[in-house]
Order: C-alpha cells, then structure tokens, then sequence
C-alpha cells in the first residue's frame, strides 16, 4: 500500500507539475497565440501593404514603362531635333559666311555708291554751274539779239537812208560825169586854142630875141 501510495503521490505530484506545465503552457500558448493573432494582424496589414505596395509597383512599373517608352521616344525626338539642330547651325554657318560676304559686297557697293554720288554731287554742282551760266549766256544771247534785233532794225533804216543817200550819189556822180565830160570837152579846145596861141606867140618871141 505504502508503494501504491508513493506512486499515487508521484503520480499526484508528476500530474500536478504535469498541470503546472500544461498551465504554463496555456498560459505560453495563449501568449503565443496573442502574439500569433498580432502576428497574424501585423502579417494581413503587411500583406495588405504588400498588396497595395504591389499595385503600386505595377503602377509604378507601367508608368516607368510608360515613361521609357515616352523617354524613348522623347530621346528619339531629341535626336532628330539635334539632327535638325546641327542641319540648322550649319544652314546659319553657311549663311553667315554668305551674310558676311553679301555685308563685304555691300560695303563696297555702299563705298562705291558713296564715290559715285560724290561724283554725282559734284557732276549735278558743275551741271548746276552750267545751267546758271546757260542761263546767264542765254539772257546775254536774249539781250544781245534783242540788240542786234533793235541794230537790224536801226541798220534796216539806216540801210534805206543810205541806199537813198547813194541813189542820190549816183545821180549827182553821173551829173557829174556828164560835167566832167563835158568839161573834159571844153578843155581839150582850151588846149588847142592854148597850143595855137603858143605857136603864134613863139615867133615873135625869137624876133624880139634877134634884135636884142
């Protein structure tokens, strides 16, 4: 009996630490669980963020590929733009250096521009002299044909008079010629009457000599 009750208190004793450990591991089971049932919180919440985390990347991804495609064909777009960027920068290179020799052509057309309407200016000032001195020799041509004009018209008159004048010259010159014709006339007979009065005064003239 002694034995049986050694082994019933054993038994007593192992089935109460047998309880104590089965407390303690309810009690470590509800922690456990406790712990499980945050874990298991913490475990839907994380899952819920890795969810939305996962739709976010999905976002995130679709956007990104998005955007790369975008990228790829802004990058596209840039390198045609650079293409067009450097066909321009060479078009503007080659137009500066026609620019700058269209501007070197242009300074020496404006230089000789400037020379030719020097040149003109002091053709138009000399034409200027000119036209006043025309002018001032066509009012001397004026004033002098004005006097010629008026010296005609005195010689015209004058022209008359004298034409008058030498009518009445002619006139008396032929009066005159018919005189000295006449005259002429008269003096031939004086002569011989002369020579005969000088031949009949001769003689006497040597008789007188003689007696002397």
């Amino acid at each position: 009996m002694r034995g049986i009750a050694q082994e019933v208190r054993k038994a007593v004793g192992q089935q109460a630490a047998a309880a104590r450990d089965i407390l303690k591991a309810s009690q470590s089971a509800a922690r456990l669980s406790s712990q499980v049932h945050r874990a298991s919180t913490e475990q839907a919440k994380g899952a819920a963020q890795i969810v939305k985390t996962t739709e976010t990347m999905r976002r995130s991804s679709a956007a990104t590929t998005r955007a790369m495609n975008e990228h790829a064909v802004a990058v596209d777009q840039i390198t045609k733009a650079a293409e067009s960027l450097s066909r321009l920068i060479a078009t503007v290179t080659r137009s500066m250096h026609e620019q700058t020799n269209s501007t070197n052509e242009v300074a020496a057309a404006v230089s000789s521009m400037r020379k030719e309407g020097e040149q003109a200016s002091r053709a138009l000032a000399e034409q200027a002299r000119a036209m006043r001195d025309v002018l001032t020799n066509s009012q001397n041509i004026t004033k002098q044909m004005d006097l010629i004009t008026k010296a005609n018209k005195q010689h015209s008159s004058r022209a008359g008079r004298v034409l008058t004048q030498l009518k009445d010259v002619r006139a008396i010159t032929e009066r005159n010629a018919r005189s000295a014709r006449d005259t002429q006339g008269g003096t031939g007979d004086l002569l011989r009457h002369a020579e005969a009065l000088t031949g009949a005064l001769t003689p006497q003239k040597n008789g007188s000599n003689v007696r002397s």
